[in-house]
């Protein structure tokens, strides 16, 4: 898994050790990359250890009372943290891997 939090992997590219890890991909190795979350309100959930899970619950109005920003801040936020994290699950989902949850539910499915 190549996280991006702290930025991307482009100043590796020329790494040795980085392109032998990128050469296993040919060997049938998946390799996922987690981008980094750009959401304007990511560094507050952070800062209360909050969940992603749990953001994803939250609305605009939770983060407003919460935070004290304003409601389109809280939105805007929302927004951008939804689409990471359809993002990142869209990449864990090509590489075979689910949620728990998920992964229960299809097991159940096939086994029917």
């Amino acid at each position: 898994m190549l996280n991006e939090v702290a930025g991307g992997f482009g100043p590796y590219e020329n790494d040795q050790s980085f392109r032998r890890l990128k050469s296993f991909q040919s060997q049938g190795v998946g390799l996922i990359t987690v981008k980094r979350c750009e959401s304007d309100i990511w560094k507050l959930l952070e800062k209360e250890f909050i969940s992603v899970r749990d953001a994803l619950k939250m609305t605009d109005a939770d983060l407003e009372k919460r935070y004290g920003i304003d409601v389109w801040t809280g939105h805007s936020g929302l927004t951008d943290l939804r689409a990471w994290a359809q993002e990142t699950l869209t990449a864990f989902e090509k590489a075979g891997l689910f949620p728990a949850n998920e992964r229960a539910d299809a097991d159940a499915a096939s086994a029917e």
